[in-house]
């Protein structure tokens, strides 16, 4: 093998996997027509995912949940998840709301639109807030609760 074929191999030997992730990300914001792709719209995997994209997109809990993009199942294993499920629900959540963790609720909420406490480190959260992202204790959902 020659050196400028060494150097071809190694530059891109990582393309598949951010060709993939590109791909996956852009189907993911593309609007797909019922009637050019009515499998992929009822599919509840695919809508998980899309889903978890789009949790994953609220400024309030960016920084912390949902940050695999492409295959949820990551954020399922690591805790990353804004999903309270078990492995098979959280596969097929769907667009389903209903799991979202209670404690998340109010933060995902507040940052849905409002991103005026939004700055380059992530979102800038309230000690009640900041409580709930980094361990989600019983008192941190208390003083959310009020």
């Amino acid at each position: 093998m020659t050196e400028r074929q060494r150097k071809f191999r190694e530059q891109y030997k990582a393309a598949p996997p951010v060709l993939h992730r590109s791909g996956a990300h852009d189907r993911h914001h593309a609007r797909v027509p019922h009637r050019v792709l009515p499998v992929a719209r009822a599919d509840q995997f695919v809508n998980t995912i899309r889903r978890h994209h789009t949790a994953h997109h609220n400024m309030g809990i960016m920084m912390k949940y949902n940050m695999n993009l492409t295959f949820p199942i990551a954020d399922w294993f690591l805790g990353t998840s804004d999903l309270r499920r078990g492995l098979i629900g959280h596969l097929f959540n769907g667009y389903s709301e209903k799991h979202v963790k209670e404690e998340l609720k109010p933060i995902i909420a507040k940052f849905l639109n409002d991103h005026s406490r939004v700055t380059l480190d992530g979102p800038q959260l309230t000690p009640q807030e900041e409580s709930v992202m980094v361990g989600g204790n019983a008192a941190g959902r208390r003083a959310m609760a009020r």
